[in-house]
């Protein structure tokens, strides 16, 4: 069962505080990562996080766009995440 959007946004905001030791209440959906404290280091540790919790890979320059907010990097896990779940499972032995 895939997760919901508001679960997965949850998660994503507990995840950055914990990188940065904030209050996850201080984080917000609209905020940059600069504002919050995410540095480029910082943010492939979440990466790291984030694929090994929702078992997909989140690919570092998606179209030549550098994740910048919060709001972006949620989008994209939970994007992720539905095309995970929509696609047929893997013959095992195939």
């Amino acid at each position: 069962m895939t997760p919901s959007r508001s679960t997965i946004e949850a998660d994503l905001i507990k995840l950055i505080a914990g990188v940065v030791n904030r209050d996850p209440a201080t984080v917000q959906r609209d905020a940059d990562l600069a504002d919050v404290g995410i540095n480029s280091l910082d943010l492939v540790e979440a990466v790291f996080v984030i694929e090994e919790a929702y078992g997909i890979s989140v690919p570092y320059n998606a179209n030549e766009r550098r994740v910048q907010s919060v709001a972006m990097l949620l989008d994209q896990v939970v994007d992720l995440i539905e095309q995970k779940a929509a696609a047929p499972a893997a013959l095992v032995g195939a």
